[in-house]
């Protein structure tokens, strides 16, 4: 008689295995306290697979995917703005964009320190249920690619595009003023970046944006 069948589906998992996995990912909680984020790496130090955290994250809704091979625990509070950017824009699967006034606190532009979080994403979500913290707005048009990049992983508006947005939104003209200053002098945006964008903003717009680049020009 042949020992070594082929398994043609799944052997359940004993208690024995269970109990063992549920201590492993209580000894993985407690090593992310500081900040809830688990990597595959982290998580094979304590036995634990990238199968593991998938189950975790699908099945039994105490992960989230924050990015490749990182993982953040649900009921754990994020450590740095990016991450909880990550977050919050995981649940639009992937279509929201960070932009306005958190786009210029994630490119460390101005002074700004908004109490939500601001995402733009396409229109025909406007209705969808949002997060007492979050600020959305909405387009009718995909954000080009010249417009977007990324900051500390986080899908987010150019500086020039963050700039613009802000200022249509009625962020303080000093801190425009500011995040234009620190944009072009650390090479974020160019005079020109603002020119094409500014050509369907109101004059407002144009008067700050261009008062600000002048004022930079004299410096």
């Amino acid at each position: 008689m042949t020992r070594n069948k082929r398994m043609t589906k799944a052997e359940p998992v004993g208690p024995g295995r269970r109990f063992t996995l549920h201590r492993r990912f209580g000894r993985l909680r407690e090593a992310a306290r500081k900040d809830g984020i688990v990597t595959t790496k982290m998580a094979a130090g304590f036995g634990i697979s990238r199968f593991a955290l998938a189950y975790h994250e699908r099945k039994l809704h105490e992960l989230i995917r924050v990015g490749p091979g990182r993982y953040h625990f649900v009921d754990q509070p994020p450590a740095s703005l990016g991450d909880h950017v990550r977050l919050l824009a995981h649940r639009y699967g992937g279509s929201a964009v960070a932009s306005h006034e958190t786009a210029l606190r994630l490119h460390n532009l101005s002074d700004v320190n908004p109490p939500s979080i601001d995402f733009t994403v396409p229109r025909s979500q406007r209705s969808a249920r949002h997060d007492q913290t979050v600020r959305i707005h909405t387009t009718s048009h995909p954000i080009p690619q010249t417009d977007l990049t990324r900051v500390d992983g986080v899908l987010t508006t150019t500086a020039a595009r963050s700039i613009i947005d802000a200022a249509r939104a009625g962020t303080g003209p000093e801190q425009i003023q500011l995040a234009v200053s620190q944009a072009l002098q650390r090479g974020l945006a160019k005079p020109r970046d603002f020119v094409r964008l500014m050509q369907t903003a109101p004059s407002r717009v144009h008067q700050l944006i261009n008062s600000a680049i002048t004022e930079y020009k004299n410096q």
